[in-house]
This record gives C-alpha cells, structure tokens and sequence, in this order.
C-alpha cells in the first residue's frame, strides 16, 4: 500500500487505497465569530495588513516564519460550486477518455478497452491504464516497475518539501523540475477529461536508493489562483464525514512519481470538474481579519505554532457509492483561511493539522489533536 487514499478516487496512471483511522482523542469544534470589528477587503486586498498582523503579538497562537508564508493573491474568491465531468456515470465517456489518454501517454500495449458497467481498463501485463468510480472521482493509471518511487523496497532516504510553503531559495533545482513536468502531465489528464480547474504543487519528494533516484510530487486542484483543501488531519472526527457534507479532500488528490529523468511512471490523479456556479465575493476577511478572529475565539490556555498560514477552498459534498447509485451532486467549496501544522501520515506522506476561519462568516474550526 502506498497512499492513504479512502473510497474517493480519480484519473490517474496507476492505484492503490487503504482506510484511515480516527482516534477517540480528537479535537473538533466549531463556533461563530463575532465580525462586527473585523475588516472585511477585496480580493486583491488580503495581504494588504500581513504586517501588522506580523506586530500584533498575539498570546493563543505563533504564527510562522513570514517567508514562508506565500502571499499570492488570487484572480477573485467566490462562492464554488463543482459538478463531474461525468456526472451521469457514463461507461462510454469512461471508454473514449481510457483511447485517449492511451494516445497521449505513447503506451506501447494494444488498446483494446475492457468494459464493465463501471470500469474502462487497458491493461497488458503491470502497464494499465484505467477509470473507475469509487464514490464519483475516477482513477486511471499506468504503472511501470522500473525507476525508484515511494513504494521501492530498496529506500536508503526519502527527503521531504512542503512546496507551498518553503522558502523557494531550499528548494531543489531537481524538484522544480519534476514538478514543471507533473504540472504538464496534469494539464494534459486535464485537456482529455475535460477539467476546468487548475494544478498547485503542494508537496515534493526525493527518493533515494544506493544507486538511483525518483521524484514523488503532490498536487492540488485549484481555482484562480486559490487551492482546493487536499490533505486532512490523521485526528479528523467523524463530524467531517457526515452524509451530505462529506470533506472531499481526497478526492481532490494527485500523485505522480517520476523517474531520475522526469518521466511519469505512476499517475494517481482525481477526478475532472466543471465550475457548475463561481458567484465572487466582493470583500471577504483579510489575512489580519482571520489572526484577530482566532485571538477572540481560542481558549485562553490554547498555544500553538503554525507552519503555514493559506487560503484555501474547502470542499464538501456527498459521498456516493457508484453501484449504488449513478446520483452525482455537486462539490460546495467555501474559502476559509487555513491556519496549518504539519504533520507525517501513517504512510510517510503529508498530512495536516489545522484551524480553519471561514472568509465570509468568521466561523472558526478546530481540527487539532
């Protein structure tokens, strides 16, 4: 097993899923923000009182280093509604979309598409490619089993960095270039599935064995600029996974592991969208605005460190069994500042920690251990 990856899924050039725990010990809260003091800006204005927030001093909470916070001002906030690219369940939009990424990746085995009532599958010994529903998100995948990857048997270092917020003088020059190739990888899955949204690199990996070395680079889905939530906490409550309001991380997930010449040997990618409704938010809570919140609201004996302050979408929505059901509703995406700590999945990957403070209504949520 190689990802912690639950019955969402995606379009991707290989596959793997496993379950994750939720420990009794978790901590979850949600409550409102009184707003009437805090000041509500344009899009383009966010960063604009960074630092002063910087010469506030608060006493509940330390935020990180300033240069690693990115502070990258997006095209717009909006209220985000996504639908499926094939919302319907269609085995044949599955079929053409297996021909096609067949055609783009230059596989060398004989495309002759395996069908059933949910899957579409090219498959000649280890090399694959295939879409299949877990909930609604699809995977297809290639695998090869040459080249070094996160699951080779042989690791002698397996180096890790949180490409979203790390100064970009520590990063790699190796890593900026697997990363420019899985971006391009990811616009062309894009191109095929019909996908409206965009790629951030969120994370990177080099691996290392005592004669080779492979790339593992983590993706998000983003929209003008701002990311979509694709990591959670190994502490989420059950209370993220309601019916009807499901966190959709995972479904928002890409993997690509790349080889010491930056070829892709393993793509675990999800799902393509459609923007179904973006309305923009004419002013939301600047970056200050969310810092003076999270004073308010904390309890007076929280303390904490963060390692990355971003604006993100968080996506919900409903989780559906595909032989269950073909119903497919839309992903809500609702902005909030994410205040993160970092932390290390069961699996080796990223994971996080984090309180989130709502761009619009100041609702504050705590998802800590």
């Amino acid at each position: 097993m190689k990802k912690l990856v639950i019955p969402f899924m995606s379009v991707a050039l290989i596959l793997l899923s496993s379950c994750a725990n939720s420990p009794d010990s978790i901590k979850s809260n949600k409550h409102e923000s009184d707003k009437t003091q805090v000041t509500f800006v344009p899009s383009d204005k966010i960063y604009d009182d960074f630092e002063s927030a910087y010469s506030a001093g608060y006493s509940k909470f330390i935020l990180p280093d300033s240069s690693t916070i990115k502070q990258t001002i997006p095209d717009g906030v909006y209220n985000l509604e996504l639908a499926y690219s094939n919302a319907n369940n269609s085995i044949e939009w599955k079929k053409d979309k297996v021909l096609e990424l067949y055609s783009a990746f230059n596989f060398s085995f004989d495309p002759i598409v395996d069908a059933d009532e949910n899957i579409a599958l090219l498959q000649v010994n280890s090399e694959k490619i295939k879409i299949e529903p877990y909930s609604r998100p699809y995977i297809s995948w290639k695998e090869s089993d040459n080249g070094v990857n996160s699951v080779s048997e042989n690791i002698t270092s397996k180096n890790s960095y949180y490409i979203d917020h790390i100064n970009t003088n520590a990063i790699p020059d190796e890593l900026n270039n697997a990363s420019s190739k899985a971006l391009s990888v990811c616009e062309q899955v894009n191109d095929i599935l019909g996908d409206e949204l965009e790629f951030q690199v969120s994370d990177g990996y080099i691996i290392h064995t005592s004669n080779d070395v492979g790339y593992e680079i983590e993706l998000r889905k983003s929209y003008k600029g701002i990311g979509i939530q694709n990591l959670i906490s190994e502490y989420s409550s059950d209370s993220l996974f309601v019916k009807g309001n499901t966190l959709m991380s995972f479904a928002m997930q890409t993997y690509i592991d790349l080889d010491s010449n930056f070829s892709p040997e393993y793509f675990v990618g999800c799902d393509a969208f459609t923007v179904a409704k973006a309305e923009p938010l004419n002013e939301i809570i600047s970056f200050k605005g969310a810092c003076d919140i999270l004073e308010t609201e904390l309890a007076d004996n929280m303390s904490v460190k963060f390692d990355n302050v971003i604006l993100m979408y968080e996506p919900r929505g409903t989780l559906v069994e595909a032989e269950l059901s073909t119903d497919s509703q839309n992903i809500i995406c609702t902005p909030k500042w994410y205040f993160i700590q970092d932390d290390v999945a069961q699996t080796g990957l990223h994971s996080i920690n984090y309180i989130t403070v709502d761009c619009v209504s100041g609702a504050v949520e705590v998802i800590m251990p």
